[in-house]
């Protein structure tokens, strides 16, 4: 710590300090176990600094633990939490059952901060290490989380994707404002019973959505709920009022008669309109998709020839025809016929004599 501490006078290191080494262990097991059960990782508000050093009773050890890489790794990722079923917010790290005595007070006090505060967004981390593990004799608040869990987005980057995931909490809190139990219920009724076509396109994010709302009614911290819905939901169910969903959630609302909401649906949903461009793209959206291209370094998968016969690899050729003689060479002809002879009479010469 002391490498980077603020007015410290002897630098001695802490590397060889075991019990801080097997705390540092424990939080990051726990951190991991939450993970391996797939739990999404949230940010809340809590504000955990002056909170940490200030639980160090005496000024010696608040000057030994304030370290700008220790600071830097408690403002950023110290206020991760879990949320459970219920919308409990579960702090990752400080637990008091981890801490060794001499930061059993700090890990108290910053478990019940971090346990309290409201959640702002999912966490998507950048790399697989969280803070600086040390150097120069010093070890610090740092942790390592599995591979799989770093964004690997090519077209965004980590920041833009927990942005994204504010915004799917917004619009999804806006849909569950506007759109009631009874609503979504009678959507789920009418979609579930084939009422209206090809409904199996739409059933899924509509249940999704009902069975948020049904959750949301009992639990104490709804907000809590909605975000852990929203970091586990699959791609496109966090947009209901700008999908086909909506469409029907408002036609629903609006109180739109049955069958005419049943032809708007109908026709909104006709394989020739249904998730295909009905105008050509503007200029900036061609723009962004160039850049698109350009980021994921696909531009050249995208030229297209026709291959030559030597590039093809044979995977099956028509066995070769062995040809015969003739058509019907096995079939025996019958012999030629013969036509029967007359047995032939002798031939007597006979003497006519004339007078």
């Amino acid at each position: 710590m002391i490498d980077t501490m603020t007015n410290a006078a002897t630098p001695t290191g802490n590397i060889d300090d075991r019990e801080y080494a097997g705390y540092i262990d424990r939080m990051n097991r726990r951190l991991n176990g939450f993970i391996d059960a797939g739990e999404p990782l949230f940010q809340t508000d809590a504000d955990l600094w002056l909170l940490y050093l200030y639980s160090f009773g005496s000024p010696e050890e608040r000057q030994y633990h304030d370290c700008s890489a220790c600071r830097h790794f408690i403002r950023r990722y110290g206020a991760l939490a879990t949320i459970t079923e219920e919308g409990v917010v579960v702090p990752a790290m400080w637990n008091p059952a981890d801490a060794p005595g001499g930061y059993l007070d700090m890990a108290r006090q910053l478990y019940q901060e971090v346990e309290h505060a409201r959640v702002t967004g999912v966490f998507t981390p950048s790399d697989t290490v969280l803070g600086d593990p040390g150097s120069n004799g010093w070890r610090h608040y740092s942790l390592t989380i599995p591979s799989s869990l770093v964004w690997r987005g090519s077209t965004m980057t980590a920041g833009q994707a927990m942005a994204e995931k504010r915004q799917d909490f917004i619009n999804v809190s806006r849909a569950l404002a506007e759109f009631g139990s009874k609503i979504l219920g009678m959507a789920l009724a009418l979609l579930d019973g084939d009422a209206f076509y090809r409904s199996e396109k739409v059933l899924g994010p509509v249940k999704w959505l009902s069975d948020l709302q049904e959750a949301r009614a009992t639990a104490k911290k709804r907000d809590n709920i909605t975000w852990r819905a929203v970091a586990k939901a699959p791609a496109g169910f966090c947009h209901p009022r700008s999908s086909m969903a909506g469409t029907l959630l408002e036609d629903l609302a609006n109180g739109v008669d049955l069958e005419v909401a049943q032809k708007k649906f109908k026709a909104k949903m006709h394989p020739l309109q249904y998730q295909r461009p009905q105008a050509a793209p503007k200029s900036g959206a061609i723009e962004r998709a160039e850049k698109i291209v350009e980021q994921m370094g696909i531009a050249k998968s995208l030229e297209r020839r026709f291959a030559r016969v030597d590039e093809c690899q044979l995977l099956w050729s028509p066995p070769l025809w062995p040809g015969i003689e003739a058509a019907f060479v096995k079939i025996v002809p019958a012999p030629p016929y013969a036509c029967p002879q007359p047995p032939f009479a002798e031939i007597v010469p006979v003497k006519v004599s004339v007078s």
